[in-house]
């Protein structure tokens, strides 16, 4: 069963939860990682991008609602759940 995690667009975040799923991915686990950077008050700069903020529980909510069928998203398109 694949593992699917929801990060918000924060550096440290980003840092943590990349490693932690290299680290899983590297003990044979299917793990995918989408970031959520929804914040519109801050313009869209490629260093840091926009943060994420309320849009993140909307994410959580679709990705939830698609495992509750048993719907597995292949790695290929968990962008799908990514909100820029």
């Amino acid at each position: 069963m694949p593992t699917l995690m929801i990060v918000k667009n924060y550096t440290g975040d980003k840092l943590n939860f990349g490693l932690a799923a290299e680290k899983a991915k590297a003990n044979g686990h299917d793990v995918n990682m989408v970031v959520v950077g929804d914040d519109v008050s801050v313009e869209a700069n490629p260093l840091v991008g926009q943060r994420g903020l309320a849009g993140v529980v909307f994410v959580h909510k679709i990705a939830g609602a698609i495992a509750a069928t048993g719907f597995v998203i292949p790695a290929s398109q968990s962008n799908i759940l990514s909100i820029d």
